[in-house]
C-alpha cells in the first residue's frame, strides 16, 4: 500500500490507494472525503475480466441514512466517478493495449510522480512474480 500525509484543509484529495491481488483496488477519500472506492477485477480469460465498483460511506447507520446515500450516488457518484473519471480510464487502458503487445511500450512509455504507485506495484510484480497463469493452468493441463 502507498501512503502519502494526509492533506488537510477544505479541499482534500486522494491520499491512499492500495491494490491487493488477485485484483482489489481501493481508494480512500474518492469520490468525497468520507468515501472509499473499491474496485474488483476478476480474471475471465486472456483478454477479459469482470469489472466490478463499490463505494462505501461511513456514518451511514439507519434506513433513512442508506435510501439518501443511495439517491446521492445514483444522481451524482454514478454519473461522475464510476462512469465519468472511470470509463475515460477503460477507454485509455483500451487504447494503450497495442502499445504495450510488443512490448516496446514498456521501453517507450513516459511516467510522472503520480505513477509511483504503479512503479511500485510493477516493482512487487516483478520480485515475487511466478508466471503468468495460462487456460491451461486453470484446466490442470500446465
Amino acid at each position: 500500500m502507498l501512503r502519502t500525509r494526509a492533506p488537510t484543509g477544505k479541499h482534500n484529495t486522494i491520499h491512499t490507494i492500495s491494490l491487493w491481488m488477485p485484483g482489489i483496488l481501493s481508494v480512500e477519500n474518492h469520490p468525497e472525503a468520507d468515501m472509499v472506492q473499491y474496485e474488483f477485477y476478476t480474471p475471465h480469460d486472456a483478454d477479459h475480466h469482470m469489472y466490478y465498483q463499490v463505494i462505501e460511506k461511513s456514518g451511514v447507520t439507519d434506513a433513512a441514512q442508506e435510501a439518501a446515500f443511495r439517491a446521492e450516488c445514483e444522481s451524482l457518484h454514478e454519473p461522475l466517478a464510476l462512469r465519468g473519471i472511470n470509463d475515460d480510464d477503460l477507454w485509455a487502458r483500451e487504447a494503450m493495449q497495442g502499445f504495450y503487445a510488443d512490448d516496446r511500450g514498456w521501453l517507450e512509455e513516459q511516467l510522472f510522480e503520480q505513477d509511483r504507485n504503479l512503479i511500485e506495484w510493477r516493482r512487487l510484480a516483478s520480485r515475487c512474480q511466478r508466471g503468468i497463469q495460462t487456460l491451461a493452468h486453470l484446466q490442470g493441463n500446465a
